[in-house]
């Protein structure tokens, strides 16, 4: 029931619900549970208010999709005051019980077309999506919590386990491994990578074996007979667009998916595998069910003898005493090292099947290349951003400033991610060429901008900083964040290591976050504050909070880092000689007054606003600086350009006048009339508020004199008419 803490002998052992329980091993699980029992009696009147806490907090985090009852977590959110003392009730006597109720047991299964599969005869074409009772899930959450204590608190999990854990993440697993690589190849060393993939992980848990794990980890009694009663007997019906089946008894449902004590538990199913040292011979690590094992050698044909010898066979024995199933066509081998003569050589064979080398593998999102130039994983992730881009321009009706709002939370995410693992932000001129062609398109899209602008003035007038800017700001904050952690955390080992790299000379190939640490100020990060993101204990007196160690806020070092990227940025404008003529009409660039500007603004108005404010439009001036005319006189005989058609062409004195009426004083200056800045006479800035009447004349003006629409399309429309 409790967790072992000595040999066979009698010694103290201490229960994770409740420090004040304990026995000795000599009395045996009755024993056990008895003085359990006792402690646990104590602790009964505070874990009412905790439950109600927990379940509330869950219930405001989250906007489910309702299971089989149709009733989603909004209902329970709204209802919580009214119902929460029964609810209480519910749960515990569940948990006192070890019974789940069976109405909770039944999913909802919606299966999805997965896109761009060859034949969608086979299953593995399709996603299922399982859909739960919003109100089990709470009682899940809750018990989630509580595993998630035990674990932290009595080390029931291994280091290398990153998956379902709070405070760590996928990123730090891949930096563990990197940090790894570069470690073996300052030594002259190369890895031999191998990832491995489970068939249905969460469905093909075995239920005993589970149980057997939370036993010997010391899981107690009563929450191992729940989560017993938990697996037991699920039921499912599938919708298929509008097929349904009936409601069937799973004979083999293993964990639930979409539920939140699903991931903690799989972390107790393959906890043995996963518990392997990370050291100069090799490591593991896994996120969930995503488990990779490598070596570290003098040669392949070492490391691949290793693989084979020790490692397949301990794969391969953990497979039959779970019951679990690997995929091996999913199972990647890859040789990291720059001596070209290695890469590519050898097999292992894993149950019973030769895999060869792959001259790639993806892991946790990232593709790795033999010799690390990640060339791949950008072309994956331009195209994976490119999707996006795509999906998101069948949005019909959206403004400019909702369209760089989705680009901002959708896209660039996906580029960005885990930069710090791939992305050297003092040397990647080629990767970044490759990258700032997904800005570049997106912001033409905003802005309805020509494709002759240059980016860095539609990064000005989107208020979108480049990719380099955006990337090294990332670098810098995912760092911050990384020495906040406690110190017996992993990636503190990575961080310590990086930090010398940061300083060391040499012509070796750089650890990425090295080279991000190097651009910041190592004595501003030691002075950090630290979190500590292990749970408190779920049954403690309402209001108390996670301990911290009170030192320099995390908030100001991203605070600096943000303003001093936007003196970069802002450096790089005023250098640059792109984007002349914005820089003319508004000073004090980069600003987000432009997003004051096009706030409200369809994109059929952004249209005429971007070509007043950019200069690249369908005047003859502009036509004839891109090559495409040879003439740039206007029909009155003078030069087309902005200013000439606003303020003195003669063919629109009429609109003119009716322009002038309606801004007023504002018509003395183009500037402000396109809701710029300018620079006085005496070399100050002039600040002009917005007015958004001026800047709607402005628009109309420009759309009535139709000077700013394709010439082809007005004499299109003109022999239309005549027709």
């Amino acid at each position: 029931m409790c967790r072992f803490l000595g040999a066979r002998k009698s010694v103290t052992r201490t229960c994770p619900i409740t420090q004040g329980c304990s026995a000795t091993q000599g009395e045996g699980l009755n024993g056990m549970d008895k003085a359990h029992a006792k402690a646990c009696h104590k602790v009964r009147a505070q874990k009412a208010c905790v439950l109600e806490k927990a379940e509330a907090d869950y219930a405001s985090d989250c906007i489910n999709c309702p299971g089989v009852d149709g009733l989603p977590m909004l209902v329970w959110k709204n209802l919580w005051t009214y119902v929460s003392g029964i609810i209480f009730q519910i749960f515990s006597a569940s948990i006192d019980l070890g019974h789940y109720p069976r109405q909770w047991k039944t999913a909802s299964i919606i299966v999805l077309r997965k896109p761009g599969k060859a034949d969608y005869t086979v299953p593995e074409a399709y996603r299922p999506i399982s859909l739960l009772n919003t109100l089990g899930k709470l009682l899940e959450a809750v018990m989630a919590k509580r595993l998630a204590y035990w674990a932290e608190i009595h080390h029931l999990l291994p280091d290398t386990q990153f998956g379902g854990r709070a405070g760590r993440t996928t990123e730090q697993a891949l930096l563990i491994l990197a940090n790894a690589i570069d470690r073996a190849w300052m030594k002259n060393k190369l890895v031999t990578l191998v990832a491995f993939d489970l068939k249905n992980a969460f469905n093909g848990v075995n239920a005993k074996t589970l149980d057997t794990r939370l036993k010997e980890k010391g899981i107690p009694t009563k929450a191992r007979n729940w989560i017993r009663s938990f697996m037991e007997d699920r039921s499912a019906s599938l919708k298929f667009d509008d097929f349904s089946t009936a409601i069937t008894l799973l004979a083999k449902a293993g964990l639930a998916q979409g539920s939140p004590l699903s991931p903690i538990l799989f972390d107790f199913f393959n906890s043995d595998l996963v518990d392997q040292p990370v050291d100069f011979k090799g490591g593991a690590s896994a996120f969930i069910d995503d488990y990779f094992r490598w070596r570290v050698g003098r040669t392949a044909e070492e490391n691949i003898r290793k693989i084979q010898e020790e490692d397949i066979p301990r794969v391969e024995a953990w497979a039959r005493r779970t019951g679990a199933r690997f995929s091996i066509a999913k199972t990647e081998i890859i040789h990291l090292t720059r001596k070209k003569k290695e890469v590519g050589t050898g097999s292992i064979t894993f149950n019973g099947t030769t895999i060869n080398m792959a001259p790639t593998a993806k892991l946790l999102g990232v593709v790795f290349d033999p010799e690390l130039r990640w060339k791949h994983h950008v072309q994956q992730a331009l195209k994976r951003a490119s999707k996006t881009v795509s999906a998101l321009s069948g949005l019909r009706h959206l403004r400019p400033i909702q369209m760089r709002q989705l680009y901002i939370t959708c896209v660039a995410p996906v580029v960005d991610y885990a930069s710090t693992v791939w992305h050297n932000p003092l040397k990647d001129k080629t990767h970044l060429r490759t990258l700032n062609t997904i800005q570049r398109d997106v912001l033409i899209r905003i802005l309805s901008a020509f494709r002759t602008t240059a980016t860095q003035a539609l990064e000005m007038e989107a208020y979108v900083p480049s990719t380099r800017l955006r990337l090294k700001r990332r670098g810098r904050d995912v760092v911050a964040s990384l020495f906040t952690q406690p110190k017996d955390h992993p990636i503190h080992s990575v961080l310590e290591r990086a930090s010398r790299r940061a300083v060391a000379k040499g012509d070796a190939a750089r650890l990425p976050i090295a080279q991000v640490i190097k651009t910041m100020d190592m004595t501003k990060l030691r002075t950090l504050e630290t979190f500590d993101p292990r749970p408190l204990e779920p049954w403690r007196p309402p209001g108390l909070t996670k301990n911290y160690e009170a030192r320099r806020p995390l908030v100001a070092q991203k605070r600096e880092h943000r303003e001093a990227l936007t003196r970069e940025w802002q450096q790089e404008w005023q250098t640059s000689k792109n984007g002349q003529y914005l820089k003319r009409i508004h000073e004090g660039l980069p600003s987000k007054r432009v997003l004051r500007l096009h706030n409200g603004m369809s994109r059929y108005q952004t249209y005429f606003f971007t070509q007043l404010r950019l200069g690249h439009n369908w005047l003859k001036f502009s036509a004839k600086v891109r090559g495409l005319s040879d003439d740039d006189k206007c029909e009155c005989g003078a030069i087309e350009t902005v200013v000439h058609v606003i303020v003195d062409c003669p063919k629109l004195s009429e609109l003119r006048r009716e322009l002038r009426a309606k801004v007023g004083d504002s018509f003395n200056s183009v500037a402000r009339m396109l809701g710029g800045w300018q620079k006085n006479a005496r070399r100050k800035v002039t600040q002009w508020p917005i007015n958004r009447a001026v800047l709607n004349a402005v628009i109309e003006f420009a759309e009535k004199s139709q000077r700013f629409c394709s010439r082809t399309s007005q004499r299109y429309v003109a022999a239309s008419q005549q027709g």
